[in-house]
């Protein structure tokens, strides 16, 4: 009898464990508009900003990179990668940046943190389907085109402006950006993704 019931406490154990198990796991990526923004954020990237008279240069570029993969190991099973990392830099922050993008699992929503050591920083926000970043709690707007400088050569589109002080274009990144001391406006000169 002893037996039986071992037998069966076995099997009633195996057969939760099995229901709880993933069958089929689905990836779960950035939305389009988030993979637009942010992904040329990697390893090895950088930017290279000058004021508008070029007296002053800022180096932006990216340390501490890491890409995790998570996994949700029941029902509904998902996969995804969240990155973070830090960007170094001298007016940006003066010193350094957290960053944190990825959508944690939810396949539907992602965000973009910036986050900066002296207080404050950047949050967008995006939507399977959407074709613009939004800003929680601050003034975003989204403009096309842009000519950074005012010159015609380098003209963006859909670039999302953050509270009037940071500007950010589909496969650049961060473009134009007012400075920790709100001093000088720096404007992208150089941009290297490896």
């Amino acid at each position: 009898m002893k037996r039986i019931m071992s037998i069966c406490v076995l099997f009633t154990f195996v057969l939760l464990y099995s229901c709880e198990r993933c069958r089929n796991t689905a990836y779960c990526e950035l939305a389009l508009v988030g993979r637009n923004y942010f992904d040329m954020y990697k390893e090895g990237a950088y930017w290279i900003y000058y004021n508008q008279d070029s007296s002053k240069v800022d180096s932006v570029y990216i340390i501490n990179f890491e890409n995790r993969y998570h996994k949700n190991t029941k029902e509904p099973c998902i996969e995804w990668n969240d990155i973070t990392f830090n960007l170094e830099n001298e007016y940006l922050n003066h010193g350094n940046v957290k960053v944190s993008i990825g959508n944690l699992g939810n396949c539907e929503i992602g965000s973009a943190h910036f986050l900066f050591s002296e207080g404050g920083g950047i949050v967008y926000k995006f939507r399977k389907g959407d074709t613009a970043l939004t800003c929680p709690n601050v003034e975003c707007n989204v403009m096309q085109p842009f000519q950074l400088r005012g010159d015609p050569k380098y003209t963006f589109y859909e670039v999302t402006v953050y509270d009037s002080m940071y500007w950010f274009a589909p496969e650049f990144g961060l473009i134009q950006y007012v400075s920790y001391n709100k001093l000088d406006t720096f404007y992208l000169n150089k941009f290297v993704s490896k």
